[in-house]
């Protein structure tokens, strides 16, 4: 079951599909519990992932077999700074590489853009995703957005 990373438009039927699930998933593990359609649907119109189309950015897509197992978006802040958006890896395909393979290639085509700095937000609670970022060079840093549902900032150097 080889992994395939591949690009992906976001607002395609299975873009929609890996952002409500990411959606569905950060919500839920905050409220603990499963969260219904409605609040999916409330949660994409108040932040859309409109910045990860081009002009502005762009998302990838991960793939085993014919299923799309998780998606990362990359924004350009400016010309040499991104900032991952929308990082979701599907629970069943957890612990085999899918997070690891997503992350390579986003800092692969941010670097093939010209980006210098990936920079991302997250929450304490989702520990596996700040222990992958962190293994993968990314360092705690001062809050770069006042965005009330984070609580960590992490960047990357390109190098």
């Amino acid at each position: 079951m080889p992994l395939h990373i591949e690009p992906l438009p976001v607002d395609s039927a299975a873009g929609v599909e890996l952002v409500r699930a990411c959606f569905g998933d950060i919500i839920g593990r905050a409220l603990g519990r499963r969260i219904t359609d409605a609040e999916i649907d409330a949660a994409v119109a108040a932040d859309p992932a409109s910045g990860l189309t081009e002009p502005n950015g762009w998302y990838l897509a991960a793939r085993i077999d014919d299923r799309f197992v998780g998606g990362v978006g990359v924004k350009r802040i400016d010309s040499a700074t991104g900032e991952l958006q929308r990082f979701y890896v599907d629970p069943s395909a957890r612990g085999r590489g899918v997070g690891a393979g997503l992350l390579t290639a986003a800092e692969a085509s941010a670097r093939a853009d010209g980006m210098s700095l990936l920079r991302l937000d997250t929450r304490s609670d989702l520990v596996e995703a700040a222990r992958l970022f962190m293994r993968h060079g990314f360092e705690a840093v001062r809050p770069f957005n006042d965005d009330p549902h984070v609580d960590r900032w992490y960047a990357k150097e390109l190098g």
